[in-house]
């Protein structure tokens, strides 16, 4: 016979089979509170470095779609204006194009910038945060003994 509860000693206790027609009655006493430890490794949360690696990458990569756009309206606005404009614009259209040109430039620019600038940093951030899994050397562990929990570093 045994008996066995969670963060308990467990009990066994060996019972002869009565003849046919009678019970056996058997007390199981309280149990025991079981004095083991386990280690239980707790995984740490992302640190902040590598959130920000995160937020920043993602920025840098809305600038390369920001400029990859904005560099084919530029392509297309500079298709509009060597058609039109050749060597002086001769409607509205070509007018319009050259505008077009000169105010994506400057916006292009920019977005090829931030790209560079965010994907390059954000990864670099990524790259030196703290590991976010915990090794044996120092990091913080959870022990859950019988009496309660207790985290030591």
């Amino acid at each position: 016979m045994d008996a066995a509860a969670p963060v308990k000693k467990p009990w066994t206790s060996t019972v002869s089979s009565p003849p046919s027609g009678q019970h056996v009655e058997v007390a199981i006493p309280k149990l025991a509170v079981a004095e083991t430890t386990k280690v239980v490794t707790v995984e740490k949360g992302n640190s902040p470095l590598r959130t920000v690696g995160f937020i920043v990458g993602g920025v840098g990569v809305a600038g390369a779609v920001a400029a990859t756009v904005t560099g084919i309206m530029l392509l297309d606005a500079k298709s509009t204006a060597d058609e039109r404009c050749t060597p002086r614009c001769i409607d509205q259209t070509g007018v319009d194009a050259v505008n077009r040109g000169e105010t994506l430039l400057p916006i292009n620019a920019v977005a090829w910038a931030v790209a560079a600038v965010g994907i390059g940093v954000g990864t670099l951030l990524v790259l030196k945060a703290p590991s976010s899994t915990t090794s044996a050397n120092g990091s913080p562990r959870l022990h859950v003994a019988a009496r309660g929990l207790r985290v030591a570093f």
